[in-house]
């Protein structure tokens, strides 16, 4: 299923593992009100990207090379690692 955005993403993400937006801004050092934005179609700085790509990966306890490719996705990247 494509997600809406990165940030709408996000939520799905944490949500799924009983957490929430608020959360994932402390973990990633980040405002509530910037992944507002994110979940209003602005997109993360990759500083961001990848640190809420590891904060995931390791609540899901996935490969992170698995949460870049959905994160990527999510922004309508194609970014495929198996090539």
């Amino acid at each position: 299923m494509k997600q809406k955005n990165f940030g709408e993403w996000v939520r799905i993400q944490v949500t799924k593992e009983g957490k929430n937006m608020a959360w994932m801004a402390r973990k990633v050092g980040a405002s509530q009100s910037l992944l507002t934005r994110w979940r209003q179609g602005a997109e993360p700085r990759t500083e961001y990207f990848l640190k809420v790509c590891v904060e995931l990966s390791i609540i899901q306890s996935r490969p992170i090379c698995i949460i870049i490719q959905e994160g990527s996705s999510a922004m309508g990247i194609d970014f495929n690692v198996d090539t």
